[in-house]
């Protein structure tokens, strides 16, 4: 004959079975919980790092045309005040300058010229008249003729002890025609030096040093 439990055994039997029920499923859900948490860690390293990446400032590499030698470059400077000047700000009043000089009307000439002064050194001004001898340009002042310039590329090639450019443009005179009487591909090497921000000098750069070579020469119409 079998063998009747009592009903104690059998309580205690199901309590039990019930109990490890209940670890294991209390088990499960703190595995699930660490899982979770896990991924929510991930999730948020995922972000930050991908906000660091698109924060990074893309590392610019010139490359020297005479030697082929590659060197990268940092082209933020910091003045002695604390004040930043970016490759974005020297580019412009590099473009500004060469505009002021090579770019310009019968009414506007004498002014650009007077406005690029400002910004370079005494010697830098002396060299600019002996290339716009160079060109003829002194008998083309208040003449019909204008000047047009047009900036292709500005590296940086130094920041110490003071910024090195070189800048590659474009350079034409017209008659009022149309008819060109320069039309020249320049390269110019620019030292420049941070100084005070000042109402005519915005930037707070200012040149010490320029030297144009001519690349190409197309020729015009005398």
């Amino acid at each position: 004959m079998s063998e009747i439990k009592e009903p104690k055994d059998s309580l205690w039997a199901f309590i039990k079975t019930v109990g490890h029920e209940s670890f294991i499923i209390k088990v499960l859900a703190w595995v699930m919980l660490l899982l979770f948490a896990c991924i929510l860690v991930l999730g948020v390293a995922v972000v930050m790092q991908s906000q660091k990446i698109t924060s990074i400032k893309p590392l610019v590499v010139y490359v020297d045309r005479d030697t082929g030698v590659a060197t990268a470059k940092d082209f933020e400077v910091v003045d002695a005040a604390g004040e930043r000047r970016n490759e974005h700000e020297t580019w412009i009043f590099v473009s500004d300058f060469l505009k002021n000089l090579y770019d310009y009307t019968r009414y506007s000439q004498v002014r650009n010229l007077e406005t690029a002064y400002l910004l370079c050194h005494s010697s830098v001004q002396q060299k600019i008249k002996e290339y716009f001898i160079r060109d003829g340009m002194p008998g083309w002042v208040k003449s019909e003729v204008c000047g047009l310039c047009e900036v292709e590329s500005v590296f940086i090639m130094d920041t110490l002890p003071d910024l090195r450019v070189r800048a590659v443009f474009k350079k034409k005179v017209m008659r009022p025609g149309g008819s060109p009487i320069l039309d020249q591909e320049v390269e110019a090497v620019i030292r420049i030096k941070t100084i005070v921000r000042e109402r005519f000098n915005p930037h707070g750069l200012y040149i010490t040093d320029y030297r144009e070579t001519l690349v190409k020469d197309k020729g015009g119409q005398q």
